[in-house]
């Protein structure tokens, strides 16, 4: 230890220490470090020193003047200026419309656009309108009833994560989940912002398994049927095809702000 302590004294380093057995004297920093760490050491690519120190002076700005803390209350949280005012509407159109068969139906169709000016939410908001805008643009047409299409923001901090609706005419729901950091004028994967909140894919897929085979028997239960040997033996299959159908593919989430997920689970029924 004294070795440690001279090294730092000949390097110019003042060394801070908690008070013997009161661990919480370095709580707040080591909260901040961890935070540096999730939002943004773990998340971009630094290549030179010069990067790093311009990288870190923002995120001191950002966290002392801008992130919301969640022991704010809502309107302390609106004043920080991360909320739907941030998002416009690319295209947005609602109306009736009938089909040659006499099927009458209201339409409503909204694609998103992110106001702002960098080049990440500028290919974003192309992606949209290009993966959106074709189906929301068509008029609506005697032989086919329109989708319906919309959006919904939420919001963690600058993180947002914009979940996209797709409404098919026999009722399936697709859903598309986009996350972009307001602050850092980033679009990151789903990784980043498990890397944000310290958490690890790997380490939820367990969680994941169970939560949609509990889906998939609840549902099957609530079905009023009778369960003969081969219908039984047919639903197993179709929860272990749930369950590889989980372990597969990487479910749309989004962070709830306080430090919990909401992840839409695919289940195969087919």
């Amino acid at each position: 230890m004294e070795e440690y302590q001279e090294k730092l004294k000949g390097k110019g380093i003042i060394q801070s220490m908690s008070r013997k057995a009161t661990c919480l004297d370095n709580a707040v920093a080591e909260n901040f470090f961890s935070l540096l760490k999730m939002e943004l050491i773990y998340i971009q690519d630094f290549k030179t020193i010069e990067n790093l120190a311009d990288g870190i002076g923002a995120y001191i700005q950002y966290y002392n003047e801008k992130r919301i803390k969640l022991r704010l209350n809502s309107e302390m949280q609106d004043n920080a200026g991360y909320n739907d005012s941030l998002i416009g509407d690319a295209y947005a159109d609602e109306g009736d419309a009938a089909t040659e068969w006499g099927f009458s139906y209201h339409y409503a169709v909204r694609v998103p656009k992110l106001l702002s000016d960098s080049e990440d939410a500028k290919a974003l908001n192309a992606e949209l309108m290009a993966l959106y805008g074709s189906e929301a643009m068509r008029p609506p047409e005697s032989d086919s009833i329109k989708y319906a299409i919309g959006w919904e923001s939420h919001w963690d901090g600058s993180l947002l994560t914009l979940e996209m609706t797709a409404v098919q005419p026999d009722g399936e729901t697709h859903h598309d989940i986009y996350y972009f950091d307001f602050a850092a004028g980033k679009r990151l994967s789903g990784e980043d912002v498990l890397a944000r909140m310290g958490l690890l894919r790997e380490k939820l897929e367990p969680a994941f398994l169970c939560a949609a085979v509990r889906e998939h028997d609840s549902m099957m239960q609530a079905q009023d049927m009778e369960f003969t040997s081969g219908l039984i033996a047919d639903t197993l299959a179709l929860r272990a095809q749930s369950a590889l159908a989980v372990q597969d593919a990487a479910l749309p989430f989004y962070p709830n702000g306080d430090g919990t997920l909401t992840v839409y689970l695919i289940l195969n029924f087919n």
